[in-house]
């Protein structure tokens, strides 16, 4: 479980740069939920994730997972037990290294030596893994990652990141750079990843009808604040024309100008 107990960060403060990205904000995610986050550009969707998974330090407030305080925790310790893909599918893999090379490197968890112990049963296993993705990456262990699609390498960092799963999975905008039909499919493979391993799972949208297709729950931030929480009987009667509504009535900035997509 995520406890996010009234988290608050503002960057340059005091100076005429001074934004306050997340304002005061509370959130409670139970184990197995899967939660689609939307709101305008600047709304604090990314910083909540960066503030999680300790990109930086929140100004006040505490973040729990699992019962256990990280508010102080350093990123690198946090990442253990938190996976996280990026908008940029470049993110998340070495491109220097060949698919069987990152596989190695996610599967390892920080064993020492895994690469001089790669086995027949580990490529067997890599090769099985692969083959679910239909993408034909299972015969290609040995090419180097930076000649692979933005969609192949988004997939085979969500696999990366789910090899051995994490206890909470962040999903910040992970299809934006995508081709729709790409991006369709590594949705798939996300809503499969996370529904077979009972994973914990928040994911940042841009995309309203993705944000009700996908998951349990939906939130919807601006300025720093969740200013909706929805989920059930009345999030599935929801359309995407009545969140625009909902933002509206919230409070939140106009959308002519905004990344929000209606489909």
């Amino acid at each position: 479980m995520l406890e996010l107990r009234h988290i608050s960060k503002t960057f340059n403060p005091g100076t005429a740069n001074e934004r306050k990205a997340i304002s005061d904000l509370s959130l409670t995610v139970p184990d197995c939920d899967f939660v689609s986050i939307i709101g305008s550009n600047g709304a604090g969707k990314s910083s909540v994730f960066n503030a999680i998974a300790g990109t930086f330090f929140t100004d006040s407030g505490s973040i729990l997972l699992d019962g256990e305080d990280i508010t102080l925790q350093p990123e690198y310790i946090r990442a253990k037990s938190i996976g996280r893909l990026f908008q940029d599918p470049m993110r998340g893999s070495a491109p220097g290294m060949t698919i069987e090379e990152n596989l190695s490197l996610a599967a390892s968890a920080g064993k020492k030596g895994w690469f001089s112990h790669i086995t027949k049963k580990d490529r067997e296993e890599f090769r099985e893994r692969l083959s679910r993705l239909e993408m034909g990456l299972e015969d290609r262990l040995q090419s180097p990652v930076g000649l692979l699609s933005g969609g192949q390498r988004q997939a085979l960092t969500l696999m990366m990141a789910t090899f051995n799963p994490p206890k909470l999975l962040l999903l910040d905008e992970h299809t934006a750079a995508l081709d729709p039909a790409t991006a369709d499919k590594v949705l798939a493979l996300t809503k499969e990843i996370v529904e077979t391993n009972r994973l914990t799972c928040l994911m940042v949208t841009h995309n309203m009808q993705t944000a009700l297709d996908l998951g349990t729950r939906t939130l919807m931030m601006d300025r720093g604040r969740i200013v909706y929480d929805v989920c059930g009987e009345e999030r599935a009667k929801l359309s995407v024309e009545d969140l625009l509504v909902l933002f509206r009535e919230a409070g939140g900035k106009s959308l002519d100008n905004d990344r929000m997509m209606l489909g």
